[in-house]
């Protein structure tokens, strides 16, 4: 997966230091910034083997993914950063189980 940021009037590419981990690419994911802990959150969407759960975390120089149990699989869902509760909020979508709203909080879902 490519992370671009446009800074100023100029389209950077992201690019992870020393880690070869990093998500696959994605059709349909979530992706928000978490302002509580300044990194981006990127949660499922569809890769080549179907709809995926993954979680994964760009600190801005490498990815992490998140180990914990989440929600199920889905695409075409939103993500968006509560500020009153410091927690990423998952919600709609499309998958093979009710989708609810998810909560995120810096370490789990």
């Amino acid at each position: 997966m490519k992370l671009f940021a446009l800074i100023g009037l100029i389209i950077h590419l992201l690019t992870a230091h020393g880690s070869l981990d990093s998500p696959p690419g994605l059709s349909q994911p979530a992706i928000a910034y978490d302002a509580a802990h300044n990194e981006i959150l990127v949660f499922g969407g569809s890769g080549e083997d179907g709809m995926l759960a993954d979680t994964w975390i760009w600190d801005w120089e490498h990815w992490k993914h998140v180990e914990a149990p989440g929600p199920p699989a889905r695409t075409g869902h939103s993500m968006t950063f509560a500020y009153v509760s410091n927690t990423m909020i998952l919600f709609g979508g499309y998958g093979p189980e009710r989708q609810r709203l998810q909560q995120y909080v810096g370490v789990g879902w």
